[in-house]
């Protein structure tokens, strides 16, 4: 948990994917708020990333996530752009099905 804030963006899904597997539940504050971190510029390891900390904290039973990723699932796009990609929200609605099992 200790390297994700300074390792490159091709190791963040690796580690927190691990976390997940681990159930590092002490983890979930830092995971929840890189998931709510706001950023305009939508990338391919962003999107990544996101979908490995909601898988993430589906594993770990996160109920405290529950809200973040309702919000995820139900965003809305305005003016044709999407707040969360289609596979993160897919994620996302995952992650809240392993939870609320």
């Amino acid at each position: 948990l200790s390297l994700l804030p300074t390792v490159g963006d091709q190791l963040k899904p690796v580690i927190v994917a691990m976390l997940g597997t681990l159930k590092h539940h002490e983890a979930v504050p830092t995971l929840l708020e890189i998931l709510e971190a706001k950023s305009l510029i939508a990338s391919k390891s962003k999107n990544e990333l996101a979908e490995k900390i909601c898988a993430a904290l589906g594993k770990m039973g996160a109920t405290e996530a529950i809200p973040t990723l309702t919000a995820i699932v139900e965003s809305k796009s305005l003016f044709k752009l999407k707040a969360h990609s289609d596979s993160v929200q897919a994620a996302a609605r995952e992650a809240l099905r392993r939870i609320k099992g």
